[in-house]
């Protein structure tokens, strides 16, 4: 009889157990794919970067602007390539694409998992956002900045498991706002992988 009540008992356990496990289970996250139109009145510019393998397009009317020989040496010591460093006539916004192939996976992580503290060392952004999606077969992680007078993005572009560039794209003017995010928007539509 008490071998019955244990091999009741254990059963009972087993089955519970499962039941609770099963409960406890969250659902993957999905991550959204995401297409953008790419008006060409606006990006008229090929641009191709073979080290990284990928093309895209940029406004014909940008200048290339030289990194100050400070950014160049911060970027030499982080281990990261600047491929292109754009702005716009007026000055009032900057695009640039960055190499982060070398970067550690540790770096990617901390500011992933403390973005808000990691992006905003100073606290002068009133705003971070991060998202997530897949374009173009990239997978995404997109954190923007705001405060008054300006909006920042910064795109990692890779797999599933580390990021290969980065795509950052400052507006420094609130009234050039949706202009301009149709320009990142078709830059970042325009970005393929180049076969």
């Amino acid at each position: 009889m008490i071998f019955l009540m244990n091999r009741s008992v254990t059963l009972f356990l087993c089955l519970f157990t499962i039941l609770v496990c099963s409960c406890n289970t969250t659902p993957p996250r999905t991550i959204t794919e995401m297409e953008f139109n790419v008006d060409s009145s606006i990006v008229n510019k090929p641009v191709t970067d073979s080290s990284l393998g990928i093309r895209y397009s940029v406004p014909a009317g940008w200048q290339a602007i030289e990194a100050p020989d400070e950014a160049l040496q911060r970027a030499k010591s982080g281990n990261v390539r600047i491929s292109n460093m754009l702005q716009d006539p007026s000055g009032h916004v900057v695009f640039s694409l960055t190499d982060v192939r070398q970067v550690p996976d540790s770096v990617f992580r901390n500011m992933d998992e403390n973005f808000k503290t990691v992006l905003n060392p100073s606290g002068s952004w009133n705003d971070i956002q991060r998202d997530e999606f897949i374009t173009a077969g990239y997978q995404v992680k997109q954190y923007v900045m705001a405060k008054q007078g300006q909006t920042f993005f910064k795109m990692l572009f890779g797999d599933r498991t580390r990021p290969s560039f980065q795509v950052d794209y400052s507006v420094i003017i609130d009234s050039a706002y949706t202009l301009n995010t149709k320009t990142l928007e078709s830059i970042v539509g325009s970005l393929h992988r180049d076969h």
